[in-house]
């Protein structure tokens, strides 16, 4: 269980020691990944 307060949710609890998470959203996937500069990247 991914702990969430007031809404937020850190991406090291989300992704662990992963680079990319999978999000499924109205029947597609989006993946969000970690950049080598530590920067957030969401793509279809």
């Amino acid at each position: 269980m991914v702990p969430v307060i007031e809404n937020t949710v850190t991406t090291l609890a989300l992704m662990d020691e992963s680079q990319v998470l999978t999000v499924r959203h109205d029947n597609a996937s989006y993946q969000l990944r970690i950049t080598s500069k530590n920067k957030l990247i969401l793509t279809k």
